[in-house]
C-alpha cells in the first residue's frame, strides 16, 4: 500500500535499484508502483522492464502499466529496441508493441522478422570445409529459430571461427499476425507487397470532439 502510494518521479531509481532484482512477485509489485507513478521516468522503466524481463506472467504483468501510458515514448522506445543485437529484446519489444496496438510499427518489425547473426563459435577444424545442411536448426528458445547458415567444417580438433545463424522470431511473427490480421509466416517479400497496397497504420478512426 505505501508503494502505491508513490507518485514523485524521483522514486523511480531507487525502486528499480532495490526491487528490480528480487524474485518474480516482488517484480510484479514494482511494475503496479512504477505505472502509478506519472512522468517519462516511469515510462522509461516499465519499458526497460518488459525488454529484460524472462518471465512471460511478469511481463504480462508490466503491460496494463505500459497502456495507461499517454504520448508516444513507450511505443518508440519499443520501436527502438527492435534494432538491439539481442534477439530476445527484439522479440520481447515485439511482443509488447503487437499487445500494445503500435499499428505504426509493422514496417519496422518487418525489418526484423527474420534476423542474421554473426558470432564466433568453437568447432571441429583441421580437415577441408564442408557445407552443412542449408537451414539446420541450431536453437530454440520459444521466441526465435536460430538456424545456421554458415559453414561446418573439418573432423579434428575445435577452433574458433566466424558463423552465421539466421533466426526466425516468433513473436514479431506473432505482433504482425495480431496488428495486421494477415499471414504470411515469414516470408518478408509478400509481407513488404502487402504492406505496400494496403497497410492502414492508422486503422482506428481518431475520435473528434462533437460539434456544438
Amino acid at each position: 500500500d505505501q508503494l502505491m502510494e508513490l507518485k514523485d518521479p524521483e522514486a523511480v531509481g531507487p525502486l528499480v535499484k532495490v526491487l528490480g532484482g528480487q524474485d518474480a512477485d516482488v517484480r510484479i509489485l514494482l511494475a503496479r508502483a512504477l505505472g502509478a507513478i506519472p512522468g517519462d521516468p516511469a515510462s522509461k522503466a516499465l519499458v526497460d522492464m518488459v525488454l529484460r524481463e524472462p518471465e512471460d506472467h511478469v511481463r504480462a504483468s508490466i503491460l496494463e502499466p505500459l497502456r495507461r501510458r499517454e504520448g508516444n515514448l513507450v511505443p518508440s522506445r519499443l520501436t527502438r529496441a527492435l534494432k538491439s543485437p539481442d534477439v530476445r529484446v527484439i522479440n520481447r519489444a515485439a511482443w509488447a508493441l503487437g499487445n500494445l496496438d503500435a499499428f505504426a510499427s509493422v514496417p519496422r518489425l518487418l525489418d526484423v522478422l527474420i534476423t542474421v547473426e554473426q558470432r564466433v563459435e568453437l568447432v571441429p577444424s583441421g580437415g577441408p570445409a564442408y557445407s552443412g545442411p542449408p537451414g539446420a536448426l541450431m536453437a530454440f528458445n520459444g521466441s526465435s529459430a536460430a538456424y545456421l547458415t554458415g559453414p561446418v567444417v573439418g573432423p579434428k580438433g575445435p577452433q574458433p571461427q566466424l558463423m552465421t545463424f539466421t533466426s526466425q522470431n516468433v513473436e514479431v511473427l506473432a505482433a504482425l499476425n495480431r496488428l495486421t490480421g494477415q499471414d504470411f509466416g515469414y516470408d518478408v517479400d509478400a509481407w513488404r507487397a502487402w504492406v505496400s497496397r494496403s497497410f492502414n497504420p492508422k486503422p482506428v478512426p481518431d475520435r473528434k470532439a462533437p460539434q456544438p
